[in-house]
């Protein structure tokens, strides 16, 4: 989220001022199709599945925070994983939410370059329910990705998951050139060592 959006108060530019975002987003593909991309939100509890219903329920707010595609059309995949404290059985409950979006089309405007490096863009916050009549509804809190920022978005989508991918060889400069400046391109170390 951090690649386009400025979700802090440390962060210039427009603030989303919406505290829910999902903690993953899982991309599926196949050759010649578009990207599939679906928000997650998962938690987890040492009690029972009345704790995981109340989890559920708030992951939900979570992943509802960002919007890919057309209004309120996004899927959604929800978890809450029961670890038991006296050996007993682990329990993973889940919840799929159906919908026609999250697909990465092609846009008219360009095709994503997965091999230029990330770049920082200032995607507005808030989702834009669709227009009904001649007035527009007031915008809702939260991330609205919509079809001229899908190149953008794939392309962030790939370079996170290469920093993350590169963060466990321990090199800092490998892991860098993967982020934006507001991901943390320039904490990142030049170069890091660790043992065999």
């Amino acid at each position: 989220m951090r690649a386009g959006w400025a979700p802090t108060s440390r962060d210039k530019g427009e603030k989303v001022k919406y505290r829910y975002r999902p903690q993953y987003f899982a991309e599926v593909s196949r050759p010649g199709e578009p990207s599939l991309v679906i928000p997650l939100a998962c938690k987890g509890n040492h009690s029972d599945p009345a704790t995981s219903a109340e989890q559920l329920a708030s992951a939900s707010a979570h992943a509802e925070a960002v919007h890919i595609g057309a209004w309120n059309e996004t899927p959604g995949l929800l978890f809450s994983t029961q670890l038991p404290t006296d050996g007993g059985t682990m329990t993973v409950h889940a919840l799929q939410a159906l919908g026609s979006g999250g697909r990465l089309s092609p846009a008219e405007v360009r095709e994503p370059n997965l091999n230029a490096p990330p770049f920082q863009s200032n995607v507005m916050p808030d989702i834009h329910p669709p227009t009904e009549g001649l007035v527009a509804p007031e915008p809702v809190r939260g991330c609205h990705v919509q079809a001229k920022d899908y190149a953008w978005f794939q392309e962030s989508l790939a370079h996170t998951t290469a920093a993350g991918l590169m963060a466990f060889t321990g090199s800092g400069h490998a892991t860098a050139r993967h982020l934006t400046d507001r991901q943390g391109r320039k904490r990142s170390p030049a170069s890091s060592t660790r043992p065999a």
